[in-house]
């Protein structure tokens, strides 16, 4: 059971605010939490989700090339990724791996004070982070050490220069994770379907498992930051509130409540809610009124949950899907 041996160890239309554009509307985002960016698409999962279009600034001019979730060679050259991969692996400690993580963008403030670049350098960051979450196995114990990774990321100093903490888009890093969201939110544009090679779908369960994870980890330790709750509401809708869904889906969304149940109980219970309509149903549930998070929900989600028991074919969602059933009843 996979979630056993992991407790053993421990859009589409893209719908941006009327009258916002250009520079503008970069510096609308600044500040902003993941949920009231994401808030401001109307993202049905049935038409897919849309890459993200801001780049009015400099650091979105230089979009890196992409490569999947994996990430690109200049992602999988970097030191932010070998500091990372040497930490999951075991090869580098913790606080080796972070000191050689941070290295470059603290370096760029200390040496130029430039935000911009800064977020050159964190970008690279946190899609190393992305990459090595997708291509280590949501049955591995490293995944909690990259959940860890980014937990004590958070609780590093303030990286200052002439009395000046660094800043990016109005977040301070590290404490902020600054743009790690909007990074987050890319790699959502790489879900995959019935046509995907296996790769691209076992890359998918593993993200959503680590975002999972994350999550949970958010909602005990801090005050759920970072938050990708809406991450998870997407994954789990694609699949618990559509008529038919792929395997990878279910797998996906099953995941969520593996190694999360018990914190998306508590958004249900507490009715955690998005602006517009980023969070509306399914087509199965297109009569509710559901804004997020709700116990409707929760009740309509175990209810699939276990009608997919018999249904899905797919051992790895097969399994997932009987894992998803046990740990929603543990928080009954």
């Amino acid at each position: 059971m996979f979630h056993l041996a992991r407790r053993q160890i421990a859009t589409a239309t893209r719908s941006w605010p009327r009258g916002l554009s250009g520079l503008f509307l970069h510096r609308y985002f600044a500040g902003k939490s993941i949920n009231n960016i994401a808030a401001c698409n109307d993202c049905p999962q049935s038409e897919g989700l849309f890459r993200s279009k801001l780049v009015h600034t400099k650091s979105y001019h230089t979009t890196m090339p992409q490569a999947g979730l994996s990430g690109s060679q200049t992602v999988q050259q970097s030191k932010q990724h070998e500091a990372v991969r040497n930490f999951v692996s075991g090869a580098t400690g913790l606080e080796a791996a972070l000191e050689k993580f941070c290295g470059p963008a603290e370096s760029e403030w200390k040496s130029s004070k430039d935000a911009e670049e800064v977020e050159e350098h964190l970008k690279i960051s946190w899609q190393s982070i992305v990459a090595a979450a997708a291509t280590t196995s949501f049955t591995e114990a490293s995944q909690q050490k990259l959940v860890d990774f980014v937990m004590t990321l958070q609780e590093r100093s303030d990286v200052e220069k002439d009395g000046q903490a660094c800043q990016v888009q109005g977040m301070t890093m590290w404490k902020d994770l600054p743009t790690f969201g909007w990074q987050i939110r890319d790699a959502w544009n790489f879900d995959p379907d019935e046509s995907s090679d296996q790769s691209s779908k076992d890359q998918w369960i593993n993200l959503n498992a680590f975002a999972a994870s994350l999550v949970a980890s958010a909602h005990s330790q801090t005050d759920d930051t970072p938050d990708l709750t809406l991450f998870g509401l997407w994954t789990i809708r694609s699949a618990l509130e559509e008529p038919k869904a792929t395997d990878v889906a279910v797998a996906a969304a099953s995941a969520w409540f593996v190694f999360a149940a018990p914190t998306i109980a508590d958004l249900c219970g507490e009715e955690r809610e998005y602006e517009g309509k980023v969070a509306k149903p399914g087509s199965e549930h297109s009569g509710q009124n559901w804004t997020g998070y709700s116990t409707g929900r929760w009740q309509a989600w175990q209810q699939r949950l276990e009608n997919l028991k018999s249904t899905v074919s797919d051992g790895t969602a097969k399994q997932l899907v009987e894992q998803a059933v046990e740990a929603v009843g543990e928080v009954q």
